[in-house]
């Protein structure tokens, strides 16, 4: 059942792009799986990501913490 709807899907998905893209100036944002087959697909869980700012943030805590290890003068 999943994959019959997964199949109409990605063909009406076609064919709204392909529409969309001829007669409308702003495209529109498409209606995901789970809007259109509500009890067969599930929303995916939303995972937080860190952002480059607290990636590099946490980098540089490291490499200050290591750098003062080595060189801390005992």
């Amino acid at each position: 059942m999943q994959f019959e709807a997964l199949c109409s899907y990605n063909n009406a998905m076609l064919v709204i792009n392909g529409v969309n893209n001829l007669f409308s100036k702003k495209p529109k944002q498409p209606l995901q799986i789970w809007e259109v087959f509500d009890g067969l697909f599930d929303k995916p869980k939303q995972v937080h990501q860190q952002s480059k700012e607290e990636i590099m943030k946490a980098r540089l805590l490291a490499y200050n913490e290591a750098w003062k290890k080595q060189h801390r003068k005992g």
